[in-house]
């Protein structure tokens, strides 16, 4: 057996061993980003993420252009919830009107 071999065996017999390892923290920083996107964001700090002015969100959000969560959706001045989930989707639905904007 050749040193080369040995070391090749050696590195995948680590490598097996350490798999299940590094997949459980592979599938638990998943989670942790999962429940990000989902954490609940004020319109201030919704704005503050997208890079724009809390006018121009409440804006957007007027217009209905961005989703968002509301508290009583009857009353137009009631706190509303967004989601970096949502707030993507917009983005990505957005990228020429926020190009043209530059």
């Amino acid at each position: 057996m050749s040193k080369e071999t040995s070391i090749n065996e050696f590195a995948a017999g680590i490598a097996a061993e350490l798999k299940p390892f590094i997949m459980d923290e592979v599938n638990r920083i998943l989670n942790l980003k999962n429940k990000d996107e989902q954490t609940p964001m004020s319109m201030s700090e919704a704005a503050l993420w997208l890079g724009i002015s809390r006018t121009t969100l409440s804006k957007l959000v007027g217009k209905k252009e961005i989703s968002f969560k509301s508290f009583n959706l009857d009353n137009p001045k009631a706190k509303k919830i967004f989601t970096k989930n949502d707030l993507k989707a917009w983005l990505q639905k957005n990228k020429s009107k926020i190009k043209n904007n530059e």
